[in-house]
């Protein structure tokens, strides 16, 4: 029995050997059938843990002396005998239970997790709230956001995308008209939509697709109310940490914001390092950013496109097609092509109302 450190575990040895300072051999005297070592065995560790002999423990050391006066409770040989074979029946369900139970803490504790993992994708494919036949069709509203898009082409304020991407139905099957090519996509095609929705990259239903600098600037030694953020400052659906940036002056400021533009209702999305991360941006800051943050504008409803990046549909592809050796990235062009269900704008906002009342509830878990 061992009486240091690791305190009162047994064993039997079946073979002769030696043992250092640590361990108390113990010997039966009624040894003939087995018997009374058997009981000893399974007796031992659970005096070890209660009574007298909890209190013998000094430290993390069991005094020898001290055992060795303890009171053992010693029932006759057949006894011992009906003891030790109700315990080698029962030991074994103990143990299964023993297991059970830490599986059971384990999935109480991944739960919630899971749950919302759960919620995000069944909204994606179409099955977290019913679908309304007097909604208007994803179609018609992508339709309306081609014809924004032309409209801003035309006023000199994006441009123009040679390679736009238009995704239709035929014959049972996905098709996407790249410029002048047309091409089945099928095998692109992660699940099934409702007939109301539809598939598009995400570069078509955004006027605005830009990460942050790539060289970013020397920042100032003071601060200033002008900001050059990083992914790490994107977390928990918000801006966070903003005294962990880099400064700038208004003139370098000026001249980097030209690049992200962030505006209220634009979408941060962390596409180096902390990959995956994103908000919905509320306003209230000078801020620019440094290449591991995309900046979005979306021309349909911001916060469902959010709902979208945290899928486990989206955020697997992200980290699975991410590249890099130091720092992992999911860089703008991966970003850009993205394929995104997109379900009628009303039902888009349906969505985004129960989930938050659904994901809010399993936060309070």
């Amino acid at each position: 029995m061992s009486f240091k450190l690791t305190v009162g575990k047994v064993s039997i040895l079946d073979i002769d050997a030696f043992h250092n300072e640590a361990i108390i051999s113990i010997y039966p005297f009624v040894d003939d059938n087995k018997i009374m070592t058997s009981y000893l065995f399974a007796v031992m560790p659970l005096l070890s843990q209660l009574g007298e002999t909890k209190t013998a423990i000094k430290g993390n050391t069991l005094n020898s002396d001290s055992l060795d006066s303890l009171w053992i409770p010693l029932p006759p040989l057949n006894e011992q005998d009906r003891i030790c074979s109700k315990l080698k029946e029962l030991l074994p369900v103990l143990s299964n239970y023993s297991e059970l139970e830490q599986e059971i803490k384990i999935l109480n504790l991944s739960f919630p997790e899971k749950l919302k993992k759960s919620i995000l994708q069944e909204a994606v494919q179409g099955k977290l709230v019913p679908q309304d036949e007097n909604d208007e069709p994803a179609s018609v509203l992508l339709e309306r956001i081609r014809a924004e898009k032309q409209a801003l082409i035309k006023a000199g304020k994006i441009k123009k995308d040679k390679n736009e991407s238009v995704i239709f139905r035929r014959d049972n099957s996905h098709y996407e008209k790249r410029g002048s090519e047309v091409v089945c996509i099928d095998d692109e095609i992660p699940f099934e939509i409702p007939n109301s929705w539809e598939w598009v990259r995400l570069k078509s239903i955004c006027t605005k697709l830009v990460d942050g600098d790539h060289n970013p600037p020397k920042g100032e030694t003071f601060e200033t109310q002008y900001i050059m953020a990083s992914s790490t400052n994107i977390n928990n659906n918000r801006l966070v940490e903003l005294n962990k940036v880099r400064y700038l002056s208004k003139e370098v400021f000026e001249q980097e914001n030209l690049r992200t533009n962030a505006t209220t209702g634009d979408l941060f999305f962390t596409s180096v390092g902390s990959l995956g991360r994103s908000c919905v941006y509320e306003g209230g800051y000078n801020v620019c950013f440094q290449r591991s943050v995309s900046v979005i504008t979306t021309l349909i409803y911001n916060y469902y496109l959010k709902l979208v990046f945290d899928s486990a549909y989206f955020q697997n592809k992200a980290i699975k097609e991410a590249t890099g050796t130091a720092q992992k990235g999911f860089y703008l062009n991966q970003l850009a092509e993205m394929l995104i269900p997109v379900p009628p704008m009303s039902e888009q906002q349906r969505i985004v109302d129960f989930a938050n009342k659904v994901l809010s509830t399993i936060e309070a878990l």
